[in-house]
């Protein structure tokens, strides 16, 4: 089945088109806040129509989400597709095999936070997404090999690793919630400042 996954949830935006969970095409969109005006011109470039989208729903920037999940539920809709939401969090991941907690800045004096346990390509684990004020982020570190996301610096942390959201995780999250019959709604998980 082909897959469109559409990803604004952050600066770094991409649009992946996956023809199974290993093999796929990323198209990397400007970096920034007006990356976003590249999406459907990337989207177009696929030589293919998609047979499914998937779309990050946040935690993340406002426009960006809301263009991203636009985009998705009108591709989904026009073409009677199945649609599928994907939590940015989950794409932030350990380049290592290890416990780690996925962050991205909530502004406003809190993080987002996901923590998750792999062991190879296998999810051994993995918390709800959550917003937690600065004050407790310490509680949440306990046990935590590593911290992934982007914009990491204003936080001060040991062990930490920028990184934005990897594609083929993405890809084969997607194809695991399909394969699952899951359809989303798709609520959006906006920033909070």
């Amino acid at each position: 089945m082909d897959l469109l996954v559409i990803d604004t949830s952050t600066e770094r935006s991409q649009v992946i088109f996956a023809q199974n969970p290993s093999s796929f095409e990323t198209i990397q969109l400007p970096i920034g806040l007006a990356g976003s005006q590249g999406l459907f011109a990337a989207i177009a470039s696929f030589a293919k129509r998609p047979q499914a989208v998937a779309v990050t729903v946040g935690p993340g920037s406002y426009t960006g989400i809301r263009v991203g999940m636009s985009a998705a539920k009108g591709i989904s809709s026009g073409g009677d597709l199945p649609l599928v939401g994907l939590c940015a969090l989950s794409g932030f991941i350990s380049s290592e095999e290890e416990c780690f907690l996925s962050l991205i800045d909530a502004r406003g004096g809190g993080a987002y936070i996901m923590t998750q346990q792999r062991k190879g390509n296998k999810i051994i684990s993995i918390t709800s997404a959550m917003r937690c004020p600065l004050e407790e982020l310490p509680m949440h570190l306990h046990g935590v090999k590593k911290v992934v996301g982007p914009q990491l610096a204003r936080f001060d942390l040991l062990r930490c690793e920028t990184c934005y959201a990897d594609p083929a995780y993405l890809v084969q999250r997607a194809y695991r919630k399909l394969q699952e019959g899951v359809q989303d709604s798709l609520v959006a998980n906006y920033l909070d400042g």
